[in-house]
């Protein structure tokens, strides 16, 4: 059911946005962020256009990018954030 949605809905924004990004790349001036976007944008073109491909894709990648516990450094090294101190408590200059 997803993926129907997302084939009738988001396919034709997305041939729009690749069409517009094949356009705008040569007319933008390199080394500059807009550069940089949009050819960040299409070495990634496959992987972005597979969240239409398949329902079960997530559109937004928010809950894997930010992590809720302890990231897997802290896991290696065993060591946790830095506790705040007391707020009663002076902090060196």
């Amino acid at each position: 059911m997803r993926g129907l949605q997302r084939q009738r809905r988001l396919v034709p924004k997305l041939d729009a946005l690749k069409r517009w990004l094949d356009e705008l790349q040569p007319k933008v001036l390199g080394n500059t962020g807009l550069d940089k976007a949009v050819n960040y944008t299409l070495k990634r073109w496959s992987a972005l256009a597979r969240v239409a491909d398949d329902g079960h894709y997530p559109i937004d990648n928010n809950p894997i990018e930010t992590p809720s516990g302890p990231s897997p450094s802290d896991a290696k090294t065993g060591s946790s954030p830095a506790p705040k101190p007391p707020a009663n408590v002076r902090q060196p200059s």
